[in-house]
Formats: structure tokens, sequence, C-alpha cells
């Protein structure tokens, strides 16, 4: 006789996707970005659109935040580089990243297959 039993992965809540690094997209401004990881140059570009970039301590990761008037308004990158970016984009402090991972709904920077 052959018993066999699934397993299933427990599903994602909607805040893994929506929620980055922590932050609510929709409710976060580049304010409460800058409060969290420092100062970052503030760029305005399109329609009132602010973006900030910092580069994660310990990694070769860039990430970005944009928001306008309402939020991030889902305004939010984050990219492996292979040559550190020129420019504006501080590292975050290690203490201010404690307890986050580069991790959006389950995906982490740079895993593979």
């Amino acid at each position: 006789m052959l018993f066999a039993t699934l397993c299933c992965a427990q599903a994602l809540s909607g805040e893994d996707f929506t929620h980055p690094l922590g932050f609510a997209l929709i409710d976060t401004t580049v304010g409460d970005v800058q409060e969290a990881f420092g100062r970052a140059t503030v760029v305005e570009e399109g329609h009132h659109e602010h973006t900030v970039c910092y580069i994660w301590p310990d990694s070769h990761a860039v990430i970005t935040f944009m928001s306008q008037a309402e939020g991030l308004c889902g305004g939010f990158t984050m990219e492996k580089y292979s040559r550190k970016p020129t420019g504006g984009c501080p590292t975050i402090p290690s203490a201010s990243v404690q307890g986050r991972k580069l991790r959006v709904g389950g995906l982490s920077l740079g895993m593979s297959l």
C-alpha cells in the first residue's frame, strides 16, 4: 500500500507585495523613507514625482523609491549592480536595515531558479 502526503507552501498575504522593506506603498512618502534610511538627494521628475535611491549595506543592491503627493504609488525598485552607482545614492546605515530583507512577495534579489 502506498501513502502520499501533499505539502503546500503557505500562501503569502497581500501585504507581502504591498509593503516592500516594511513601507506601505500607498501611504509612505519619500520623507518617511528618509526618516528610516537617512537623507538622500531628492530628484524631481515628471509630474511632481520625487525619487530617492540608496545602496543597501554589504550588498550589490540599489533601491529606489518614488512618490507623488499621495504616497509611493507603487514606485519601488531594487536591482543588483556590477559597478557601484555614482551620484546621490548614499549607503544605508546597517542599523537602519536591521530586520529588513531584500524580499518582495517571497522573491529575493539575486535568487536563483
